[in-house]
């Protein structure tokens, strides 16, 4: 995802002195060096920069989302890949360069983004999202439940860290996150945050790097 916020910190900067750029060429029209880069700005169509600068700006937003050294974000992932993939759904207004773009990146999308069983392990960890059959189809709910099972059943108590209230408080959530993932945000379950129950076990998000 990296290389495509460079493209688009390229095309914003373009998109925000297009006009000034413009002026400048002209001006110096007359200068051999100037007449390439005129040529070139003269054939850049605003409503089109628009488009796709719109197009990868989810991209910049999930890397922010996922880019976190004081709190857990594995259990977003599968959630980022989903909003991307959404938001890459051709639409009837997309000009034929944005519909493209979007089959384009929507196959790299798939080729490079690898969703793997602990992402959803993860996911399922986190109340807001655990409910949510779109993430979390019947069948894929199973087998998590089931591997986080034996995974239970292999760890002693010995093995098993105690747990303070302070470690099952919820995060502060981030403006950026809550925005990006609302839609797929269930209201908070009845039981503490990031807790689900395993049996007799129960587990927090906290916990998942334990196991």
């Amino acid at each position: 995802m990296t290389r495509w916020n460079s493209v688009l910190t390229t095309l914003k900067s373009v998109s925000v002195n297009l006009a000034q750029l413009q002026i400048t060429s002209v001006t110096n029209s007359e200068d051999k060096t100037n007449r390439k880069l005129l040529r070139l700005l003269a054939d850049i169509k605003e409503s089109l920069l628009l488009e796709v600068i719109a197009v990868l700006e989810p991209f910049d937003t999930a890397t922010k989302c996922l880019s976190s050294d004081s709190k857990p974000t594995l259990h977003l992932v599968a959630p980022t890949k989903l909003q991307i993939a959404k938001a890459l759904t051709l639409a009837a207004a997309d000009s034929a360069v944005v519909a493209q773009l979007k089959q384009h990146l929507h196959d790299q999308l798939e080729r490079y983004f690898t969703i793997q069983p602990l992402h959803y392990t993860a996911t399922l960890l986190d109340p807001r999202l655990k409910n949510n059959a779109e993430l979390l189809p019947p069948e894929a709910r199973q087998q998590v439940l089931t591997s986080l099972r034996q995974a239970v059943s292999a760890v002693t108590d010995e093995d098993h860290p105690q747990t303070s209230e302070e470690d099952t408080q919820p995060a502060k959530k981030a403006r950026l996150e809550d925005g990006f993932f609302a839609s797929l945000y269930a209201n908070p379950s009845s039981s503490p945050s990031n807790e689900v129950r395993i049996g007799s076990e129960l587990l927090t998000l906290s916990a998942l790097s334990e196991i």
